[in-house]
């Protein structure tokens, strides 16, 4: 499962009822204002975006308040500049506060952009800060993003800096796939990720971290050996790592496994499975996703319903609203809206009632005869 630098979990709330949302995000009028007035202090969506000689007053000041970092999104070049020094300035620890805070807004506002911060900092002398601005550029589609993982991958000192970078470079290699980076470097890509594998001295999260990025580029020998030899191994996390290969790389002969997964004692193992199983597609494996959509681990109980809705279609529809009336928590409501969206693109919501209508069946791509 995603690995986050923090472990603790906030306190769980009471549930929400499905579909009940405020559409502006505000309190009734009468209710709760006084409150709202003196929470608007820290909340960055309430408050104007400061200027950049404010926000660099505020991190001189050893500050990192979100409600002043927001005026780091969006900078030009001409303003990188100018934030350059006071950022070489700055201690370890206030840059690492500042990036996950810079991270954590990205995350939850998307009219926040601060990949010129990130790239800044993703040349810092420190290895950890490297490594935090490479996390916080996960997503980022740059047109130098790709080259400047590869460059990362293949020279950084720094172990931690490298891994980080292979875990970025399997969205990379997704894009390289589809054809949205030229073949050089989609060639490029791909020696230097089995360079890696090949290399036994390299660290295994590295390599597992490779593994996860090739497997985009589809089945070979070369990758199957890999994959088995990380799939048969007793560490849960290569493991987990050869399952989600699977799943990138559709290859029919994976199916069977990825389901039996769906089973595993590891929780870890069962979240890539259940991530695997909804790439495929397949409406086989509906039954066993609704079984692990009650998993004791919040995550692959989420996952699952992702990967529900990811198949689709109408059986996948009515499973997500049997899940959403027993549903525990807000985050697996979240996760069935989110799935009940995706499921709708491939089903009529008008027939999901009509009993006449044939359901969806397995695919026949997948037939146990096909399995390793």
């Amino acid at each position: 499962m995603p690995q986050e630098p923090d472990d603790t979990s906030p306190g769980q709330q009471p549930p929400q009822p499905l579909h009940l949302f405020t559409v502006d995000g505000e309190a009734p009028e009468d209710e709760g204002d006084d409150d709202q007035d003196l929470e608007q202090e820290g909340d960055p969506d309430a408050l104007p975006r400061p200027g950049l000689p404010d926000v660099i007053a505020h991190l001189e000041e050893g500050g990192a308040t979100p409600s002043m970092l927001v005026g780091l999104s969006d900078l030009g070049r001409e303003q990188i500049a100018d934030l350059r020094p006071v950022w070489a300035a700055l201690d370890d620890e206030h840059k690492e506060r500042v990036l996950l805070e810079l991270i954590d807004l990205a995350e939850d506002r998307y009219d926040m952009y601060f990949g010129r911060v990130f790239r800044l900092a993703a040349s810092d002398p420190s290895a950890t800060i490297r490594q935090r601005a490479l996390g916080g550029l996960w997503d980022d589609e740059g047109s130098d993003i790709p080259d400047l993982l590869l460059a990362t991958l293949e020279s950084d000192p720094a172990d931690d800096v490298r891994i980080q970078a292979a875990q970025n470079l399997a969205s990379v290699a997704t894009r390289a796939v589809l054809g949205e980076l030229d073949a050089p470097f989609a060639d490029r890509l791909l020696a230097a990720l089995f360079a890696v594998l090949d290399e036994p001295a390299e660290p295994l999260a590295l390599r597992r971290r490779a593994l996860e990025a090739v497997a985009a580029f589809g089945s070979s020998p070369a990758l199957d050996r890999h994959l088995l030899a990380m799939y048969e191994d007793d560490d849960s996390g290569l493991r987990s790592s050869a399952v989600f290969a699977m799943g990138q790389t559709l290859d029919p002969r994976w199916y069977g496994t990825v389901l039996d997964e769906l089973a595993s004692d590891d929780a870890e193992v069962r979240y890539e499975a259940a991530r695997a199983a909804g790439h495929y597609g397949d409406p086989g494996g509906l039954p066993a996703l609704a079984d692990l959509a009650t998993d004791e681990d919040d995550e692959v109980r989420q996952a699952a319903i992702a990967a529900i809705g990811e198949i689709g279609g109408r059986p996948a529809m009515r499973m997500l609203q049997r899940l959403a009336e027993q549903a525990g928590t807000d985050a697996d409501i979240d996760a069935i809206q989110d799935a009940l969206a995706e499921a709708s693109v491939d089903a009529d919501p008008l027939l999901l009632d009509d009993e006449d209508e044939q359901d969806d069946v397995p695919d026949d791509r997948f037939d146990d005869d096909e399995r390793w």
